[in-house]
């Protein structure tokens, strides 16, 4: 009944409104312990409220519809009610973002073993943090793997630091930092010379390739990580500061534990298996220079195999005639030797 009547008051029709729902709010009242006469057991299992609103909530489907609906009140019983926006709390979100933004910056490339918490520590060296408003969001419903961290300082200037040094080092990852008020074009110039590096080993970490990032001016070394396991891949994606750097850094030959790299194109696909590109996984024949952990009984066999071809060479040099003197001399002071004890 209340529905129709503001529907019909306010001159809406109901395919404006998605949805129309009453909300009570209520306090509990605390009670005095000296002026409350009702027994101890009564107010353990009793809970008083009062009702201090009503309110009724309404979710539009245009601006222009709640636009119309602020215009025009609502009366009842001789008095108007006005619609107000009800900010949620991913609004008042959004709202304190854009008076802090200046003071923020976004951390990119971060697996999801490196939380918040974690980085917190390594970004209060460049200056005060804002503890509340450091949080993480994922860039997309399709990316259950990645995350964008977001670190608010107390002081721009802590930020401008970021403008030149775009790295930062946790946990043996290079992680892409950049502030959030980082001008486009700037961000498509560090982001323009790309190379991807193909056949890296599995479950590759940037910290094993910190010689060449440091020597070479790498920008970003991002390496993807599976979708489903969330294993690393055996490619890499690096972006460099300019064209020569990148040009002198393919002709380096890069070998990491054992496993010899290669470049090409970022558009160019690699396979599953072994991460070099120039064929698929099912046409793949690598075979991984790295050996299992060997077995107990293997390496009690191995002991054994040892231990058995020294003794037969023991043998071997005791049956042997001596050549020389010295070696005559040798054999009987060691045979003396055995039977005085």
């Amino acid at each position: 009944m209340v529905h129709n009547n503001i529907l019909e008051d306010v001159r809406l029709k109901q395919d404006d409104i998605t949805s129309l729902t009453i909300q009570v709010t209520t306090q509990k009242i605390i009670k005095d312990p000296l002026n409350d006469t009702t027994s101890a057991q009564t107010e353990d299992t009793s809970a008083f409220k009062k009702i201090v609103g009503i309110s009724l909530q309404a979710i539009l489907i245009t601006q222009e519809t709640f636009t119309t609906l602020k215009e025009i009140p609502y009366t009842c019983n001789e008095i108007e009610y006005h619609f107000e926006e009800v900010i949620t709390r991913r609004n008042r979100i959004k709202q304190n973002n854009q008076q802090s933004r200046d003071r923020v910056v976004q951390i990119f490339n971060a697996s999801l073993q490196i939380t918040t918490a974690i980085v917190k520590p390594f970004m209060r060296k460049y200056g005060e943090l804002i503890e509340d408003e450091c949080y993480s969001r994922r860039p997309h419903v399709h990316a259950p793997n990645k995350q964008v961290i977001y670190i608010t300082y107390k002081n721009a200037d802590s930020v401008n630091r970021f403008y030149d040094n775009n790295s930062l080092w946790i946990y043996g990852e290079m992680l892409y930092v950049t502030p959030f008020l980082m001008n486009n074009d700037i961000r498509e110039n560090l982001r323009k010379f790309c190379k991807k590096l193909n056949g890296i080993p599995s479950n590759a970490q940037a910290i094993e390739f910190k010689e060449f990032i440091d020597t070479s001016d790498v920008v970003e070394f991002y390496i993807p990580r599976n979708t489903y396991t969330n294993e690393t891949q055996k490619y890499a994606y690096v972006y460099f500061r300019s064209r020569e750097v990148m040009e002198a850094a393919m002709d380096k030959l890069l070998i990491i534990r054992e496993k010899q790299t290669e470049w090409s194109d970022p558009n160019v696909q690699s396979c599953f298996h072994c991460g070099y590109t120039g064929h698929y996984i099912r046409d793949c024949d690598y075979i991984s220079p790295c050996r299992r952990p060997m077995r107990k009984n293997d390496y009690f066999r191995q002991i054994r195999e040892i231990k058995r071809s020294h003794l037969n060479r023991s043998n071997t040099n005791s049956q042997q005639i001596p050549s020389t003197y010295a070696q005559a001399a040798a054999r009987g002071t060691r045979r003396n030797n055995q039977n005085n004890q």
